[in-house]
């Protein structure tokens, strides 16, 4: 049956079982498995480009810790690949290009109804121009770089693990890396950016308020460090609380993905995906009929994120595991929400460390702004179909 016949048809029929979200806890009854990728590059030459990295080996450490003690998943059904044993370089483990594939296959092969997933990737990862991928808005794919310097693309992380999924299952997936934010090739994008899941989630501010924000940040290019340092903290806080469509710092766009009809084992007609409208209405209630894949990555397409060397609470995986420890049924809403807030609050405090410690070795009043830009990473999510406002970000056991 076509697609559109099926979807058509659908809104005319009894819906299939479905879960409220309003008034009760969503729980998995199924298998809980996870794949956790953390690649330092520590055996990378020089001559890779690839510098070596602090945090993702830890990363994926705490996640796996928070996955065994706050969501009841046995450490035999999580896999966990890293670089940082070189005796594993001869085990499918080792973080390659084959053996990510390769595990990648596992997590989701034998998926069944009920089953949830959580996939988590901290590393490296590059853009580069789409060959064959015409739905690329900027014209590139994403990809994630594996410790022996190849590359996996996005269209082959959606095939691997969201094509492959059947309806009824559930993959949160995590991007902490450059370049990430549709990493996942995802339908929607843009109306998680809009939909207002809470009084705590922040919807998408007007034009004046960005007005406002352009004139607010004019004032803090013309300020001296030693005399305003008091009124310079009070407009980043404002910045801050004050989330907004940032084409203020150079971050970037979001993807529009057009209708993927697909024959692969997870495609039914009913996961035929309709085009993100920007204002797509969420769902009253979580229907069981069709897959839940979620993604959180660390910052929007064309941007970069930084490894912070002096605190490693700063990247996103640590705010992440933190978050979840305190909250193990948090929305993936609030989720993003949180996560915003604690990385553009330790940018700022860097911003601030690094401006001042210019204006003592070089007692110059106002540095140059483009030797030390303001860059806000901005992180996303994305999603299949269009999230219940309370959607968990990961199930919890029944």
């Amino acid at each position: 049956m076509p697609a559109l016949s099926f979807i058509k048809k659908s809104y005319n029929a009894v819906l299939p079982p479905a879960i409220p979200l309003l008034h009760r806890k969503v729980t998995s009854q199924g298998r809980r498995k996870a794949l956790l990728i953390g690649i330092n590059y520590i055996w990378a030459s020089t001559t890779t480009g690839n510098d070596r990295l602090r945090g993702p080996i830890k990363d994926v450490q705490h996640m796996k810790e928070v996955l065994v003690e706050y969501y009841g998943y046995l450490e035999e059904d999580i896999v966990v690949m890293t670089d940082e044993h070189l005796p594993n370089q001869h085990t499918d483990i080792w973080p390659t290009r084959k053996n990510i594939l390769h595990q990648l296959r596992n997590l989701v092969s034998d998926a069944r109804r009920g089953d949830t997933f959580v996939f988590h990737f901290a590393g490296h990862s590059m853009q580069k121009k789409a060959q064959r991928d015409k739905k690329e808005k900027d014209g590139k794919d994403e990809a994630i770089i594996t410790c022996d310097h190849k590359y996996i693309l996005d269209d082959i992380l959606h095939y691997m693990l969201v094509d492959k999924l059947p309806p009824g299952c559930k993959l949160t997936a995590i991007f902490d890396t450059c370049h990430s934010g549709t990493l996942l090739d995802l339908t929607h994008y843009e109306c998680n950016e809009g939909l207002k899941a809470s009084r705590s989630v922040p919807e998408l501010v007007s034009a004046a308020d960005i007005q406002d924000l352009r004139r607010e940040f004019q004032q803090l290019r013309r300020m001296t460090i030693s005399k305003d340092d008091r009124k310079i903290s009070t407009i980043l806080r404002k910045i801050i609380t004050r989330p907004f469509k940032a084409k203020l710092y150079a971050v970037g766009h979001f993807v529009n993905r057009s209708i993927r009809v697909s024959s692969s084992k997870g495609s039914a007609p009913s996961q035929a995906l309709a085009r993100c409208t920007h204002r797509c209405p969420a769902p009253v209630v979580r229907l069981n009929h069709r897959s839940v894949v979620i993604s959180l990555s660390a910052c929007t397409d064309d941007q970069r994120t930084w490894e912070d060397r002096d605190n490693a609470e700063a990247s996103m995986s640590k705010i992440l595991c933190n978050l979840l420890k305190q909250e193990a049924d948090v929305p993936a809403f609030k989720v993003l929400e949180h996560v915003r807030t604690s990385i553009h609050e330790h940018t700022f405090k860097r911003h601030r460390i690094v401006l001042k410690e210019h204006h003592s070795r070089f007692k110059t009043a106002r540095p140059n702004p483009k030797k030390y830009p303001l860059d806000l990473d901005r992180p996303q999510l994305g999603s299949l179909h269009p999230l219940h406002r309370n959607e968990p970000f990961i199930l919890k056991p029944t």
